[in-house]
Parts: structure tokens; sequence; C-alpha cells
């Protein structure tokens, strides 16, 4: 049976520093990969998917996405929440902004991610409640959070960024392709008190994956490793091979 869901989350409030010599004073989540905007890709193909409700978390430059995307986008019904702190905060401070609407099964996007739609289809019709989609790490041009497997497909151990000290061992690691879903149940029981833990802690410069590394000790999140298209866009060669990769977008 489907796990349903009809809700997602996109967090697109940060500044891409990275790509600053290309986004000319437009936020990251509306450049263009040939066609259409990454946001509005992401948009469309959660549509496709009877998602009803996008929430979307907002920040530098958020008036250019609310006058690109509006209140609905096709069927999709938007509703912003501001990041005020963007400039100081990380997206585990996004993520907790939006912990008020995490009652539901939702899925989780960030802003600067291209998937193929099969990749959507295939997470949003799997019985598996809670997922971490996954690739196979590619070190020439991968960076950020890895994760290992245990031998039923959960997740078995979590790597931050600041974590892979030199000679980590990259062999059975996958990289995060920072796409999720999540079951209400584990948002209220664990993620939004892990969530609210480090903001009391006044670690707002953290990245949400912190909390998976807390939640997975007491709930199953599986790893749906793809070998569908997909690129998270943090630099300029990032961009080069997203327009290269996804090529036939419309």
């Amino acid at each position: 049976m489907d796990y349903k869901v009809s809700s997602a989350v996109i967090l697109a409030a940060g500044k891409g520093t990275r790509l600053s010599s290309v986004l000319n004073d437009i936020p990251k989540c509306l450049v263009k990969i040939n066609k259409k905007s990454i946001i509005e890709y992401q948009l469309g193909l959660l549509e496709k998917h009877q998602i009803k409700t996008v929430f979307i978390v907002v920040g530098y430059l958020k008036d250019k996405i609310i006058k690109k995307i509006g209140n609905n986008f096709g069927n999709l019904r938007i509703i912003y929440i501001v990041n005020k702190e963007f400039e100081k905060t990380n997206n585990i401070y996004s993520l907790w902004l939006v912990k008020e609407y995490l009652n539901r099964n939702i899925i989780l996007l960030e802003g600067d991610t291209l998937i193929e739609e099969k990749i959507l289809t295939e997470m949003i019709h799997s019985s598996q409640k809670n997922i971490a989609v996954l690739g196979n790490f590619d070190k020439r041009y991968m960076c950020g959070t890895v994760v290992s497997l245990n031998s039923n497909g959960s997740l078995k151990e979590i790597f931050l960024k600041k974590e892979q000290k030199k000679g980590f061992d990259y062999t059975d690691k996958f990289k995060t392709v920072n796409v999720y879903k999540f079951s209400k149940d584990m948002l209220v029981k664990f993620m939004i008190p892990s969530l609210s833990s480090y903001i009391r802690q006044n670690r707002l410069n953290e990245y949400y994956e912190i909390c998976l590394k807390d939640v997975i000790k007491k709930e199953k999140i599986w790893g749906m490793v793809t070998r569908h298209k997909w690129i998270g866009i943090n630099n300029e060669d990032d961009l080069k091979r997203a327009k290269n990769t996804f090529n036939d977008t419309a």
C-alpha cells in the first residue's frame, strides 16, 4: 500500500554564496536550468504526484520568489515561511520554522536540488514511510553529508561534511540527495524534538542532518539508492553539469 503524502517542504532561504558570480541578484532557487528555474521544476514534479500543499521557506530576496511563484502553482497551494535570520543561520533553523506544519507526512527538498521524475515517483509509491534518497558518491565533485547502510537497507550512520576528516573511507558510503519522505509519526515524535533541542542550544548554524543522526537511533529511515539523474547545485561547475544533465527541461 502507498504511504500517502500530500504536502511538501522546500528549503530556499539561503544566499547561495558559492554561486554569487552568476546569480545576478536572484535567489538560487530561481536560477534557470535551460528553460525553467529550479523551483519551478520542483513544483512541477510535485504537482504531477498529487501533492496539494507546498511550504516554501524563503529568506534571501524572498520577494522575488513570492512574486515569481505566487500563492498557487497550478493545482498547488503555496504557503511561505520567512527565515528572517537567513544570513546567520543554516537549514536546521529553516526547517525548525516549519515545525507547526510538520504534523503530516511530507516530502522534503532543498531549493538547489534537481531530480529526475522517476526518483519522486519511486519514493512516493514506496511502502516505506521514512526514506532518504541516496546516490553513489563521486568525490571528484561531490561533498556534504554521506551515509552508510545496514544490511536491511536502513540508514546505519550519518556523516556530516565536518566529520569527514583526512583519510575518511568513502567505499561503503552514499551521498544524500537532499530529498526525503518523512512520516507524521517520525516528525512529531523525533524530528521536531531534536530540531527544538538544537535551537534551544543556539546551534542555529547546523545542518538538519545532525537531527537525523539522533532520529535513526530511534526510528528507521530507509535508504533509497537511485540510479536516476539528480544533482545538487552548489557552484558554477554544478550549474554547468545540471544544464547538460537536465537538457530536456522544458
